[in-house]
């Protein structure tokens, strides 16, 4: 999430796992941003449009312009901070217990 504050609209920020889109949700719109391509950048008015097959990025330059803002200084934050994309493996330790039980559902042998 971009903000919390309350009184304030959320804000939702996803990727693809190849970085080639890049997509900015609140609770009216959707801006999709492709990255690699020569593909359009998408803009869709969800509580019209819940299944995004209308790109109204046209009608709202505008705003396709302010949710660019807002993902890439979200994308700026993330960046500096680098610990989203670190991750530490971890070795879990169970019981005898639970050790049966992962068995008996044949999730260990």
């Amino acid at each position: 999430m971009l903000n919390q504050e309350p009184g304030r609209e959320r804000i939702a920020y996803s990727q693809t796992a190849g970085r080639d889109k890049l997509a900015i949700r609140s609770s009216n719109f959707r801006f999709i941003e492709r990255t690699k391509g020569h593909d359009p950048d998408e803009l869709y008015q969800d509580s019209f449009d819940p299944q995004e097959k209308n790109n109204v990025i046209d009608l709202y330059p505008i705003l396709a312009s302010y949710y660019r803002s807002l993902l890439h200084e979200k994308l700026n934050e993330m960046e500096k901070s680098k610990s989203y994309f670190v991750s530490t493996p971890r070795q879990a330790t169970i019981d005898q217990e639970m050790e049966e039980q992962l068995k008996a559902l044949g999730y260990v042998q």
